[in-house]
This record gives structure tokens, C-alpha cells and sequence, in this order.
């Protein structure tokens, strides 16, 4: 079976197949079908997933249950032929253009050169039959425009490096073993260990301890006919010494927590390399599911950076590199994002260097700290809640004993939040520091905005602090509690770097 998640490199002979292969209309290979079918068995369940548990809990509606299956399992065929069938794309005058729909048709064209990143994704099944899918981002949607998900490996590596290689408007490669090519990150076993340690346990092990209490209604009977063969004497025995196996509970409970780490790591980032090109940045990786992504550097909005402190002493970040999306996903401030986990200090300054080349960075910078406001209101915050805990003591020394404890871990906490919140700024460039344990930064450049918001409420403008929020194609950034006269610079400059700038924001 070829490998579709090796990176080729482009040649004219390539850019002839990909015109002959997709100048007429095309359907996928027949076995998308059960992709769709998937689709809409989960779109189903969620929308009649009240129906299902009456079924699952009614004695009228039981007995209905098969019926109703082979409806559903009906309907779910004949709607995932049909959706395949009505499907075709082909590539015409340097535009993509889809043909879709279910009940009704509708026609997409998508221009090359407002493709934002193309992304092959192989799941097991696609892996076993030699197929993959290609899934293609634009600026105006917040996910994928286009989902391919049944293509031949080889088809699907035509069709991608053609669309790159006509949008660039010449001939570019991809080889890693070119000169100009600098690897960034590659995960060996030791490295993702390293990621796996890192990641966040408390998080895995109650997303696990949430999943067996899901599974225990359904599996309630055969649990209940287990338990029901231990002796009373060590029931009797449990009730008196339950006590001491909390400290058991907890090691588990880590232990458990520790795994799913290490093996969530290991299937999603196995044998992950990410590196920097002339032109773009490749990252590929996957265990069970394998993904490729390539996203040209010039589309690039926002780099950011996260660490913990387990991160921090083995001398390793988190990236994420966010890419434009669409308007409505400004509210939320999150855009299209891939994650390059593992990544060191040296390999960040390269990928900044590649994406802001244009820009300074490390000259005429100014560190803004926010206001004293947002430390006293971090302080009373945590003294409130803290002071709760005071009440699960009876005598009265227990209570000022906590509340001295609270006042301590409110101020040393309260400082080293407050120290660690900054805003750097360069004539191109801004950066954003915030966390204390949990440490992210964030840059972008000014010219790439899309607006800059300044905001005062009531008490604010009282105080004379305000919020500034960046907003770029790829989300929102805001920066708090900034005192109003470096609130009202870094607004004007901002608009200016805006106005002023002739460069291409995307």
C-alpha cells in the first residue's frame, strides 16, 4: 500500500496528472458511503436521543424497538447512496467547485487562492481499504469547506499538491530533505513520553471516572449479580475499614489518570514531525488515525504558545498555530488551530522568524503591566472564596488558623498571577503573557488585525482601567485591566499599524 503521508515534492509531471485527473466532474470512491452513513446514524441519535432512552426504559415502546431500528438503519443507507451519489467536484480555471446536497443541490466553488490549509486524515478503516481524506479550509467557514473523505492515496496526493503548487503560481517542493527544509520537532519514543508526562492527568482521569459512572446504569445487572456473590463477612468487614482504602482510591485514581495519558499521547502524536519549508509548515503524525497538514506560512494569524511546570523543567511548549476562520468565530476567539506538542525554544524562534520575517521583534520592544486594580481585585476574589473554607472547623482558633492561611495564599497567589500577566510590544509585533503554573503567550502582528475594541464599563472608567481586544481573522485576543492611558496608546497605534500597513494580511 503507498504511503499517502509522505511529502512530495512538486514537478511539472505532477501538476499535468492533477489537470487530467480532475478537469471533469468526479464522484469519491464508493466506500464514502460509509462515511456518510456514520454521519448521519450519530446526526440520529442526537436528535431522537430522548425517543431512544423512552425505548430504552418504556415497556410500550420496547417492544417497537426493532421496528423502529430497521427504520432508522433504512433510512440511514438510503440517505448516505444518495448523498454520495449527488456528490461530485472537479477543478476548473484555478477553482475547486463541489457539487452536493441531499435533498437539494447545491454548488460550491472555491477559488485556490482562498484555501487556507489542506489536511489528508486517515482513519483505520480509510487505512485498510488504501484510502484517505482531504479536507480543505477556507477564511469564510470555522471548519472545513470541503470534507473528502474516500480518496485514493495517490489521487489525494495529486489533488492537494496541485491545488498548492496553482495557488502558489509556481512551482514549489515540499521535500524535507531539501536544504531550505529545517526540522522543527520530531517525536521519538522518548520525547513523547516526555509529551504524555506532560499532559493534564486530573483532566484524563475524571473524563475516565465520568465515563465508568455512564457505564454503570447499563451494565447495572451484571454488576449486581457479581457483587452479589462476595460473602457477607467481607461486606461486614468493608463497613468498618472503608476508611483506609481512600489512600488506594487515590493511587489508582492517578495511576489510571497517568495511562490514558501516556497512551492518548502515544496514539494521537506517534512518530509526529513538524517542519518548516520555504513556504509553509508540514505536520504529520498519528497512530490509529494518521493526519498531514501543510499550511502555508503567509496564512499563518496567531502563534501561542502554552506550558506547564512539568513542561517548563523538561525545556518543551505546546504550540498552537491558528490559521483565519470564519467571522462567527470571533466570539469565542477561537480560529482553525493545529497543536505541535514537544516543541523547543530554538525551534519556536525559527517558525517566528519564518512567519513575521517582515517584521521586528526583538528591537524597541515595551513591556506593559496592567493595572494595580486587576491585582486587589485577584486578591479579594480568592480572600472571599478562600474564606469558605474556614467554616469546616468548629472551634474558633481552627477558623483564624484557615483564614490565615487563605490571606497568605491569596496575596503570594494574587502577586505571581499579577507579575506574570504582561503585554509586549514591538512597532510590528505584540505579545500577550498571562498564567502563573499554567503559563501561555500568544503573538501576532499589528498589521494582520481585523479591528482593535476598546472597553470601559461604569466602575472601570472610574478606576481608569480597560480592556483591549485584538481581533483577527483567526479569533480574539484581549488583554485586561490595562491602565487607560496604555489602553488609549496601544488602541491608536494599533488602528495606525492598521491604516498604515501595505503588506498582505493573509
Amino acid at each position: 500500500m503507498p504511503n499517502g503521508f509522505e511529502i512530495t515534492s512538486m514537478s511539472m509531471e505532477v501538476n499535468d496528472d492533477f489537470k487530467a485527473a480532475f478537469s471533469d466532474p468526479r464522484r469519491q470512491h464508493f466506500l464514502g458511503v460509509i462515511r456518510y452513513f456514520t454521519k448521519y446514524l450519530v446526526l440520529l441519535v442526537r436528535s431522537f436521543f430522548p425517543i431512544l432512552a423512552g425505548l430504552a426504559i418504556s415497556d410500550g415502546l420496547r417492544q417497537y424497538a426493532e421496528v423502529i431500528g430497521w427504520g432508522i438503519f433504512t433510512l440511514v443507507v438510503v440517505a448516505a447512496i444518495v448523498e454520495y451519489w449527488r456528490f461530485r467536484f472537479h477543478v476548473e480555471n484555478r477553482t475547486i467547485i463541489i457539487q452536493k446536497g441531499l435533498l437539494e443541490q447545491e454548488t460550491i466553488t472555491i477559488p485556490f487562492d482562498r484555501i487556507q490549509a489542506l489536511h489528508l486524515e486517515q482513519a483505520p478503516w480509510q487505512r485498510f481499504v488504501g484510502l484517505t481524506g482531504l479536507k480543505i479550509d477556507t477564511a469564510g467557514t470555522s471548519g472545513s469547506e470541503v470534507d473528502l473523505q474516500a480518496l485514493k492515496i495517490d489521487e489525494a496526493n495529486v489533488l492537494r499538491d496541485g491545488i498548492m503548487s496553482a495557488r502558489e503560481e509556481s512551482v514549489t517542493s515540499s521535500s524535507e530533505n531539501e536544504p531550505e527544509s529545517k526540522l522543527l520537532v520530531h517525536l521519538s519514543l522518548n520525547a513523547l513520553l516526555k509529551v504524555g508526562v506532560t499532559q493534564d492527568h486530573f483532566r484524563n482521569g475524571f473524563l475516565a471516572f465520568g465515563a465508568v459512572i455512564a457505564l454503570y446504569e447499563p451494565l447495572k445487572s451484571w454488576i449486581d449479580v457479581w457483587l452479589s456473590a462476595v460473602p457477607e463477612m467481607v461486606w461486614s468487614v468493608l463497613s468498618w475499614t472503608w476508611f483506609l482504602f481512600i489512600p488506594l482510591g487515590v493511587f489508582l485514581f492517578l495511576i489510571v489518570s497517568f495511562t490514558i495519558s501516556i497512551v492518548g499521547a502515544f496514539l494521537k502524536y506517534f512518530n509526529l514531525r513538524a517542519a518548516l519549508h520555504a513556504q509553509e509548515i508540514s505536520l504529520r503524525a498519528g497512530l490509529l488515525r494518521r493526519f498531514e497538514y501543510r499550511i502555508p506560512l503567509t496564512k499563518i494569524q496567531i502563534l501561542e504558545w502554552k506550558s506547564n511546570l512539568l513542561r517548563r523543567s523538561l525545556h518543551i511548549e505546546t504550540l498552537r498555530i491558528f490559521q483565519a476562520s470564519a467571522q462567527e468565530s470571533d466570539a469565542s476567539g477561537k480560529g482553525l488551530a493545529i497543536s505541535v506538542p514537544g516543541i523547543s525554544q530554538k525551534s519556536s524562534s525559527k517558525l517566528v522568524t519564518a512567519v513575521f520575517h517582515d517584521q521586528t521583534y526583538d528591537v524597541k520592544a515595551e513591556q506593559i503591566q496592567p493595572d494595580s486594580y486587576l491585582f486587589y481585585r485577584l486578591l479579594i476574589t480568592r480572600i472571599l472564596s478562600g474564606s469558605v473554607l474556614s467554616f469546616a472547623f468548629a472551634s474558633g482558633w481552627g477558623q483564624l488558623f484557615m483564614i490565615g492561611l487563605v490571606l497568605l495564599w491569596a496575596f503570594w497567589s494574587s502577586r505571581k498571577i499579577f507579575e506574570n500577566h504582561w503585554l509586549r510590544v514591538t512597532p510590528d509585533l505584540c505579545q500577550l503573557h498571562s498564567g502563573w503554573l499554567r503559563k501561555k503567550r500568544t503573538l501576532f502582528s499589528f498589521y494582520q488585525l481585523q479591528r482593535v475594541v476598546f472597553y470601559q464599563n461604569a466602575v472601570m472608567r472610574k478606576r481608569g482601567v480597560a480592556h483591549i481586544t485584538f481581533a483577527t481573522s483567526a479569533g480574539n485576543r484581549t488583554f485586561k485591566y490595562l491602565n487607560e492611558t496604555d489602553a488609549s496608546r496601544l488602541y491608536d497605534w494599533s488602528l495606525a499599524q492598521i491604516e498604515q500597513s501595505d503588506l498582505e494580511w493573509m
